[in-house]
């Protein structure tokens, strides 16, 4: 699962990796 940071998505990158640790990414 990957989410695009684009214009400073540091709260969505850090909940990128939120979910990633729950949900298995490739």
């Amino acid at each position: 699962m990957r989410i695009l940071v684009i214009g400073g998505g540091a709260r969505e990158h850090a909940l990128c990796h939120a979910l990633s640790r729950e949900l298995p990414a490739p």
